[in-house]
């Protein structure tokens, strides 16, 4: 249950004890559900029953990523982080690289150029 709801102001994130923080909003959560992740205040951050969570504020990349992370390891879904800027595309034979940035990318080993698509087969 959500006892409250926060607005934060830009300069007073609330961490989160596993790392990263909640900025732009927050919840105060209670009840019964398990506390998957809590904020360092001890307030509940992230919530489940069963395989339905609940996210009780706007998370910063570095908890998005790790929350994300921790979901789709528990459904066997494989993740690959890529730098900024960068698109990742597999066909049933080959994987393509895409760079949307200004400067050169780096993934894998291999350095994409601006703007360059790179494609290998699988």
């Amino acid at each position: 249950m959500i006892a409250r709801v926060e607005s934060l102001p830009p300069d007073v994130p609330v961490p989160l004890a596993q790392g990263g923080a909640f900025h732009t909003w927050r919840e105060k959560l209670e009840g019964t559900a398990e506390v998957v992740e809590a904020a360092e205040d001890g307030w509940p951050a992230l919530v489940a029953r069963g395989k339905l969570h609940y996210l009780g504020g706007w998370p910063d990349d570095v908890a998005l990523n790790r929350i994300l992370h921790r979901a789709c390891a528990a459904e066997g879904i494989e993740t690959d982080p890529l730098p900024e800027g960068l698109r990742r595309r597999d066909t049933a034979t080959h994987r393509f690289l895409f760079n949307y940035n200004p400067v050169p990318a780096e993934w894998g080993g291999v350095t994409i150029p601006p703007a360059g698509v790179m494609w290998t087969e699988k």
